[in-house]
């Protein structure tokens, strides 16, 4: 185990100097990496992570599916750089991160790092030479929501290991984790919603996707008027406000797509033009919460 994280710290520093492939999540993530070592940061970026999983395995149905393959492996290879610096940095204490020492996070840390290095494996082989290598694009489409699952038990340690220096309620945190869970499923309803289309697993991406689109919708509505019986007051901050109200118009434009049997090319090219914009905008808005808690 010992050599997979000098492997991780190496692969940490020595892709330090990666290209940007120029997204809009991409300079987001780098302007919070860049900010200082903090409980925020290090609560954003494991959120991010979270994200991160669902985009790989969306970026890899596109590239297995012929979509503008070149440049979503380029994306698919970056989003691979951010998860890993992140894994590397808090373990080993790198790159301005304290090192986490906390024996319950090490262990959560050590099962992601565990799945990561045979995730990350599948996504560098997935596209070589203009060709999909399909033991690969099967396990990554096999494992995304493991990865997904433990990056999530990750942050959620990270809340309640820093809850005691929060001077917040518990409203903002669970607001937190409803933002987190929006902007992660802008990636896997799109990828959800190509696999149906593409009539792959059907049975079990139907289920999935209806269960995402319910998650989706009723986490906007509920940060906009508040879930009480939850605990969740409406979000008052002027700012947040706006921001929710412009996501919840752009997903009111577009959700009649995922209830379409079948989407023609031009229907998908909305579709996926729809996920980038959604995916910044939900980037922005987690963002904007996460400076609402005082840590």
């Amino acid at each position: 185990m010992k050599k997979y994280f000098i492997l991780l710290l190496f692969i940490g520093l020595s892709s330090s100097n990666a290209q940007n492939v120029g997204s809009s999540l991409d300079n987001l993530v780098n302007q919070v990496s860049i900010a200082e070592n903090n409980n925020k940061k290090l609560i954003n970026l494991s959120s991010n992570n979270k994200m991160l999983s669902q985009k790989m395995a969306k970026d890899a149905v596109f590239i297995a599916n012929g979509v503008n393959a070149n440049f979503y492996n380029a994306q698919l290879q970056n989003s691979s750089i951010v998860f890993n610096n992140f894994l590397a940095r808090v373990y080993n204490g790198t790159s301005g991160f304290k090192k986490v020492t906390d024996v319950e996070l090490r262990a959560d840390l050590t099962e992601v790092i565990i799945e990561w290095l045979k995730f990350k494996s599948a996504v560098r082989k997935l596209y070589i030479n203009g060709k999909v290598d399909k033991a690969s694009y099967e396990y990554i489409l096999n494992n995304d929501e493991k990865l997904m699952r433990l990056s999530h038990k990750v942050m959620q340690t990270m809340m309640s290991k820093y809850r005691t220096n929060m001077q917040t309620n518990k409203s903002v945190e669970h607001a937190l984790d409803i933002s987190d869970r929006i902007k992660m499923l802008t990636q896997k309803m799109v990828k959800e919603k190509f696999l149906i289309n593409k009539n792959v697993n059907l049975e079990k991406n139907t289920a999935r996707l209806r269960g995402s689109i319910i998650l989706f919708s009723h986490g906007l509505v509920g940060l906009k008027e508040g879930e009480m019986r939850r605990g969740l007051p409406p979000i008052t901050d002027k700012p947040i406000q706006l921001k929710l109200l412009e996501m919840i118009k752009e997903w009111d434009s577009i959700k009649a797509l995922y209830n379409t049997p079948t989407l023609s090319e031009a229907q998908l090219k909305q579709l996926i033009d729809y996920e980038a914009k959604m995916l910044k905008s939900s980037t922005e808005l987690n963002v904007m919460i996460e400076n609402t808690l005082e840590l």
